[in-house]
């Protein structure tokens, strides 16, 4: 038996569904309706890291749409770093909401990324049955 061992880099792929989640970060981001001067912000850090990835990675994926969805996962990333950094120097007073707001952007990413563990992790612990195959067997044979 012959193995074959290829160090080339595995392909990167953008995951759809968590860009998707990551623009309904922006969402709570443009719903707390953030002055023009503060929310013109996160385009510029939005581009910047999409670009940094794009070359970084080789691009984004091969699945349909792939260049607009891309999108949605850097303006919540944006988003997110530009609510951080007005919580760090807003005044005393504003920065609670701030916070608030940061931490009702951030629960999507986090309740995703639970999610798209714990799911692998609960299929390894349940062990696969042949129980319903079993049960069907015997039916066939008028049981």
């Amino acid at each position: 038996m012959h193995f074959q061992c290829s160090m080339q880099p595995v392909g990167f792929q953008l995951n759809p569904t968590f860009s998707f989640t990551l623009l309904g970060t922006f969402a709570i981001y443009l719903w707390t309706r953030p002055a023009l001067n503060v929310w013109l912000w996160v385009l510029p850090i939005a581009a910047a890291m999409r670009a940094a990835c794009a070359r970084a990675m080789g691009g984004f994926g091969t699945y349909f749409g792939v260049g607009w969805i891309s999108w949605g996962a850097f303006l919540g990333i944006a988003s997110l770093l530009v609510l951080a950094i007005q919580a760090i120097r807003a005044q005393p007073d504003r920065r609670r909401s701030y916070i608030r707001t940061f931490y009702a952007g951030s629960i999507f990413p986090l309740l995703a990324m639970v999610t798209g563990y714990s799911i692998p992790f609960n299929l390894w612990l349940r062990p696969k049955t042949w129980d319903s195959y079993l049960l069907a067997f015997d039916g066939a044979l008028g049981f």
